[in-house]
């Protein structure tokens, strides 16, 4: 698309020859490009016109594989695991006090209202 002042006039469409998208997709599924790189690199238009060239074209969906093009390496999988560990560690912290938190309410409440709120065990429960 072009943009002159406030109009947006939308670019011909392109045609790319079958030996131009073949080699897209094998950088594509070799891992050196990703599909936004390799948009970039080649100035192909369209978010999606990469990814249906590797539908098409590609071994991986030949094989009907259904993978990540982008090829997750070690490192990044060891990256994401780190900092979901990082967030549920977080989120047990967060949860101990919420807990703590009650239990102090409940001590509170307990002494002020001189009630018994939490259940004691071993009592029965009436029909």
């Amino acid at each position: 698309m072009i943009k002159l002042g406030n109009e947006v006039i939308k670019s011909a469409p392109r045609f790319y020859s079958l030996a131009f998208k073949k080699k897209v997709v094998q950088e594509v599924e070799s891992g050196q490009l990703t599909k936004a790189e390799a948009r970039n690199k080649y100035n192909i238009g369209g978010k999606m016109t990469v990814l249906k060239w590797c539908r098409k074209y590609g071994k991986l969906y030949n094989l009907g594989l259904q993978v990540n093009i982008s090829m997750i390496t070690e490192n990044d999988e060891k990256e994401s695991l780190k900092r979901r560990i990082r967030l549920l560690e977080e989120a047990l912290s967060n949860a101990h006090l919420k807990i703590e938190s009650q239990e102090l309410m409940i001590s509170l409440a307990e002494e002020k209202y001189s009630i018994e709120i939490r259940k004691k065990t071993g009592t029965k429960q009436p029909n």
